[in-house]
């Protein structure tokens, strides 16, 4: 199955973080997207099932770490990869967030140059291969 056909579940508060996750993926290949904006959306979303890559923010406003915690927890759990893309940066959150069993942390920042995005976006294919071999 290739990545077109692959569900992603995307879980940001901030419609400006959300929408820089988006256009990576979708630079990738990545087409179908469902997006939520809180923890009981998103947790219903995976109960459901169907899900193959969770793509959530860490801030304030959504902590991924805790909404992947919660998914562990539940009797439905199945291992989906999970991967924060963020703005987020502080040391101390990224850490919580790998003690959490988040699979990947990539950092990102809204004011990037042409070369800087070309760089991104090679980064995160890269990361996300491992999960989606060719």
């Amino acid at each position: 199955m290739s990545v077109e056909e692959k569900k992603v579940l995307l879980i940001y508060k901030t419609s400006i973080t959300s929408r820089i996750a988006k256009i990576i993926l979708q630079k990738i290949g990545f087409a179908l997207f469902i997006e939520v904006n809180n923890r009981s959306d998103a947790l219903a979303h995976l109960m459901a099932g169907g899900i193959d890559l969770v793509v959530s923010d860490q801030s304030r406003e959504i902590d991924g770490a805790e909404i992947l915690k919660s998914w562990k927890e539940n009797e439905k759990f199945e291992p989906i990869p999970f991967v924060i893309i963020s703005k987020e940066g502080k040391i101390d959150i990224i850490l919580y967030a790998g003690r959490a069993g988040v699979d990947e942390y990539i950092l990102i920042s809204p004011c990037l140059s042409s070369p800087e995005q070309k760089e991104l976006l090679s980064a995160v294919r890269k990361k996300l291969e491992r999960f989606f071999p060719e």
